[in-house]
Formats: structure tokens, C-alpha cells, sequence
């Protein structure tokens, strides 16, 4: 006659009762990691169609309304706009994806759980409705996966993708050129357009350390837009080719262009917090970093010929950040999370340009971000 498996280890133990306990305790538990693991691959299915969908959008995006190639230097160009709208649409996408996955992956994740007997409403900078259970005996980063038990803290990679928005504080402009111009144009407002090719996008890595669980080190690259609104008026002071200003007209009289469109990009290193152990299913941090501001500056003096233009990559100065938000572990692994974020970026820049002399800026960017994580590495 086959035996069980709790049957044999009765038989080998010589209780029969516990034993018998233990053999079905241990086919529930198989019966609903396997459950688990079907609704983890469904999950995985879904990303991994609106990912593909995602790139076939973006490069058909990407191709319709650009002209052709007309050069070396057109064509360069046209392949980091080409690479931008790719990297940028999979990320909105994906961020898209999220209102689906929580109604999908979100709700098979918490009905694996015994008792829902809390939730918790979000304020909208911080995100969507979370159903929770059971908190306090919850693993969190860094805690024993069970209750009672001693499980060691692993150090872990974490990589994430995100997208968003982003509003500029109005600046001053300072513009130095060799021709007798010398000028300040007050509060220039700007504009985001966070959803225009190429849109705001990001992606980051973290790597959270085994002796300090709830430290961590991340590299976070944020390609951010702030684009000058050319019919505002502004007030102005100085020399323009040698002439003094008017007191106030708009940005356009002096500008055809000035704007970061392909890229407001912050390159930060930064330290993170998380506070774990408040619950399962969402898990607050915070992090401050500084590092370089690699924009893509487009600026172009009014009526001046095209050759002229300055529109290229550069280093411009150094750029800070702080971020506050809130990540939330919908998934049945703990190792997929979707997280909502407040960003505050502030960006020193000082560019050269090819007519000649600098333009100056000091720029504060709030953001506000969401994104997808996941943890594919732990030692």
C-alpha cells in the first residue's frame, strides 16, 4: 500500500498523531506556496506582455513625427532621441501597468493572507488604496521571515524604473557673451511636459547592506524637462550687443531657444533609509545624494543662424537631491514592490556656449514619481 507522505513519517516516528499533524500541515503549506507560485507567474506573464507592448509603441512612436536624417551630427542625435523615447515609454507604460497589476496581482497577493482586519488609505502624493493583514508578525527588510524564528539579513541589489512629472520654480538666467551682452532675465518660468517625446523618466539601483539592513547606497539617474515658457514676460536687467535692456519683455526676445527638453538629467549618489518593520505591505524611506548634472542643452539666441545653436549633451555642474516615499509590496514575493515617491532635485548649471560666453541657472525641480522594483540578486 503507498503511504502518504504524512503516513510515512508516522510510521517512521512512531507517533502517529503528530505526525499525521505535521504531513498535513506540510501539503497545506505545498498546496498554497503552489498557489502562490501560479499567481507570481500569471503576474510575470502580464509585465511581460505590457513590456513588449511598451517597446513596439515606443518605436513606433518614436519613428512618425521625427524627419529624416540629414547628417553625422543629425543622426547621432536622432538616435539618443530615438533611445529616450524607447526607455522613456517602457517606463510609462510600465507605471501605466500599475493601476491594472493592483487590481490583479495587488488583490490574488493579499488573498493568500488568513485575516483582513486592517487598510489604509494613502494621501494621493503618496499613493494608491493598500489592503493589509497581520503587520506585526510580518518579515520586514532585514527581520526573521517568521516569528520566533532567526533568519540572518542578506544584503540585497535592488533595481527600479519610474515615471512622472516635474514642476521648475521659476529662475533667474544669467547670459554672458564676448558681443557686449551682459544681462539677467528675473523668474524665467518653465514648463515640464513630462508626457511629450522624450517624457520624464528614471531608473536606479540600490544595494542595501547585510550589517545595516535598513541603510542603503543607490545610484539614481533621473532624466527630468524644463523647458522656458519664450512668450512670458519677464523683468531684465543689463547689456543685450551692447545696448541696455528694456526693463521687461519677453523671454523670447532674447531667445528662439532655452530649454532642457532631452534631458534636465540628474546622476546622484545617494544614502537611503528604509523604516522597516512598520508593515508588510508598505515600507517608507528616505535618501538625500549629490552627484552631476549631464542635461542636454538646447540654447539659441535670436537670430542667430542654426550653426550657431548650442544643442548637445554636457556636464554642467553639480547637481542634489532629497526623496521621501513609500514602497508598496502588492506582490506575493517580497522581492516586487511598486513604490510612489516626492522628489526634490536642485540643479547648478553653467554651460558654454558654441556662440560664445556662458548662460547660468540655478534650478529647483519638485517630482513626483511611480515606479516598479525588484530585487533579482541576493548573495
Amino acid at each position: 500500500m503507498r503511504l502518504t507522505r504524512g503516513r510515512r513519517v508516522a510510521a517512521l516516528s512512531g507517533d502517529g498523531g503528530e505526525a499525521t499533524s505535521l504531513g498535513g500541515a506540510t501539503g497545506t503549506f505545498g498546496a498554497e506556496r503552489a498557489g502562490v507560485d501560479g499567481r507570481y507567474r500569471r503576474g510575470l506573464r502580464r509585465l511581460a506582455a505590457a513590456g513588449i507592448a511598451a517597446a513596439g509603441a515606443a518605436l513606433l512612436w518614436s519613428g512618425m513625427d521625427w524627419p529624416l536624417p540629414q547628417g553625422p551630427l543629425e543622426e547621432a542625435l536622432a538616435t539618443f532621441k530615438t533611445a529616450h523615447a524607447v526607455i522613456g515609454a517602457l517606463v510609462m507604460f510600465a507605471a501605466a501597468s500599475a493601476g491594472v497589476a493592483l487590481a490583479g496581482l495587488g488583490l490574488e497577493a493579499l488573498l493568500t493572507v488568513e485575516v483582513f482586519h486592517k487598510f489604509a488609505l494613502a494621501v494621493a502624493a503618496f499613493g494608491p488604496l493598500s489592503f493589509a493583514a497581520n503587520p506585526a508578525s510580518a518579515p520586514a527588510p532585514g527581520s526573521p521571515a517568521r516569528q520566533g524564528e532567526a533568519v540572518a539579513a542578506q544584503s540585497e541589489f535592488q533595481f527600479g524604473v519610474y515615471g512622472g512629472g516635474n514642476y521648475t520654480v521659476p529662475a533667474d538666467v544669467f547670459l554672458k557673451q564676448p558681443n557686449g551682452t551682459d544681462m539677467v532675465l528675473k523668474d524665467v518660468p518653465w514648463t515640464g511636459e513630462p508626457f511629450d517625446d522624450p517624457p520624464y523618466y528614471g531608473v536606479r539601483g540600490t544595494y542595501w547592506t547585510a550589517a545595516a539592513p535598513k541603510f542603503g547606497a543607490m545610484i539614481d539617474f533621473t532624466h527630468a524637462k524644463s523647458i522656458s515658457r519664450r512668450k512670458e514676460e519677464v523683468e531684465q536687467t543689463g547689456t543685450r550687443d551692447g545696448k541696455p535692456v528694456p526693463p521687461r519683455e519677453a523671454v523670447g526676445e532674447t531667445f528662439t531657444k532655452l530649454e532642457y527638453s532631452h534631458g534636465l538629467n540628474f546622476l546622484t549618489l545617494n544614502a537611503v533609509y528604509r523604516m522597516s518593520g512598520w508593515h508588510r505591505r508598505f515600507v517608507p524611506y528616505l535618501g538625500a545624494g549629490a552627484g552631476l548634472m549631464i542635461p542636454h542643452t538646447e540654447i539659441a539666441r535670436k537670430d542667430i543662424g542654426r550653426q550657431n545653436w548650442t544643442y548637445r549633451y554636457e556636464i554642467t555642474g553639480p547637481g542634489f537631491q532629497g526623496l521621501a516615499g513609500i514602497e508598496w509590496r502588492l506582490f506575493p514575493s517580497d522581492r516586487y514592490a511598486f513604490f510612489t515617491e516626492y522628489k526634490l532635485g536642485y540643479a547648478i548649471n553653467s554651460s558654454e556656449l558654441l556662440e560664445g560666453g556662458t548662460l547660468k541657472n540655478q534650478l529647483l525641480v519638485h517630482q513626483a514619481i511611480l515606479g516598479v522594483s525588484a530585487i533579482p540578486y541576493r548573495p
